[in-house]
Parts: structure tokens; C-alpha cells; sequence
């Protein structure tokens, strides 16, 4: 595995898991809403897919990746500051990270299975 495909697995990985923690501590500790808790949920197990999926070389999983961070960034958007920043650089990375040439050809080149 190429080593910026790597990093974006570690990414959306720590997303993932970022996004468990909030809609634990949103819907257990702070009595939010339900909508909010599923939406948080839907993240988590989204990038968890995403990251599989490059783990995986799965032909999707990129696509995968890129709309992720294309709705991550609209929705740092709202709370514009630093999270915004964060947004961009995700972006920014995603697609540096997946059209390398190295990146391109362990995604589309097909494993033989035995």
C-alpha cells in the first residue's frame, strides 16, 4: 500500500472513531437529539466503509473517499473557523493523496486470488 493511501486510511479511520465518541457523548451525556446522535453514527460507519474499502482496494472506495471530504468541508462550512481549515486540508489531501500516479495503480490494479 502506498504510503499516502496509508494516510488516508489513518485519516478516516481517526474520523471514524471521532465520530463514534460524538454521537456517544451526544445522544449518552448531553441529552441531544436523536437526529443528531444518527447522523453521527451515519459518519462514523461512512468513513469506516471508506477506509475498508482502500485497505480493500476496492474501485469505489475512492469516489467513496472524495465525496466524504467534499461533505466534511461543506459542512465545516457552517462553524466557519478552524474546523473550516481542517475541511480544506482534508479535501486538499484526499485528492493530492488519490490521484497520485502509485495511488491510481494500487487502486485499479486487480489482486490475484489463489
Amino acid at each position: 500500500m502506498p504510503g499516502v493511501v496509508r494516510g488516508t486510511v489513518v485519516v478516516f479511520g481517526i474520523l471514524a472513531v471521532l465520530f463514534v465518541l460524538a454521537a456517544f457523548l451526544h445522544m449518552l451525556i448531553e441529552d441531544g437529539t436523536l437526529a443528531a446522535g444518527i447522523f453521527f453514527v451515519t459518519l462514523a460507519l461512512a468513513c469506516a466503509v471508506a477506509a475498508a474499502g482502500l485497505v480493500q482496494r476496492r474501485p469505489w472506495a475512492g469516489h467513496l473517499v472524495i465525496v466524504l471530504a467534499g461533505l466534511l468541508f461543506a459542512a465545516s462550512l457552517g462553524v466557519f473557523g478552524a474546523i473550516t481549515i481542517v475541511g480544506v486540508g482534508l479535501v486538499v489531501w484526499v485528492l493530492w493523496a488519490l490521484n497520485r500516479r502509485e495511488s491510481r495503480e494500487w487502486l485499479t490494479v486487480r489482486v490475484r486470488r489463489r
